[in-house]
């Protein structure tokens, strides 16, 4: 045997041992370094994404009001499998704006737009436009609070 494969092998078992024992350190041991790194993949792909209801509210006569939901597809004229991706698949607060100025200018006037939101965060789903009563009016843009958890 040469020295180089002598070494390669020994770099090799190595490497195999260090596959083996760093996630068995971090999780049995609890050890932390920063020669053993947290497990991040996939760690941000559901982040920002929005869960919304969309509902028309039209006001009678009397003052009654009367809340219907809306299917967000057929409101603005598209099929489920066909509609742009911004339409099925809503992200950030932007997004969800963005339909309801869609369905504000498709339904017209005297209708008021409402939405049942929650946007996905580090720490769940939080509530979005809770406070707005109707998405035809110009809202200020918020930011929600994104942060990261660590370990």
């Amino acid at each position: 045997m040469t020295i180089a494969r002598t070494l390669r092998g020994a770099a090799w078992i190595a490497f195999a041992a260090w596959i083996v024992a760093a996630p068995a350190y971090r999780q049995l041991a609890g050890g932390r370094t920063r020669w053993v790194p947290t497990w991040d993949l996939y760690s941000n792909i559901g982040l920002d994404l929005v869960r919304a209801q969309y509902f028309a509210v039209r006001r009678g006569p009397d003052g009654a009001e009367e809340r219907v939901a809306l299917d967000r597809y057929a409101a603005l004229g598209y099929d489920d499998r066909k509609a742009p991706r911004w339409l099925r698949m809503i992200r950030g607060e932007g997004g969800a704006l963005k339909i309801g100025r869609e369905l504000c200018e498709r339904l017209g006037p005297g209708v008021a737009v409402q939405v049942e939101a929650t946007i996905a965060t580090w720490d769940g789903w939080e509530p979005l436009f809770a406070d707005v009563d109707d998405l035809c009016e110009p809202i200020a843009p918020r930011r929600v609070t994104r942060r990261r958890r660590r370990g």
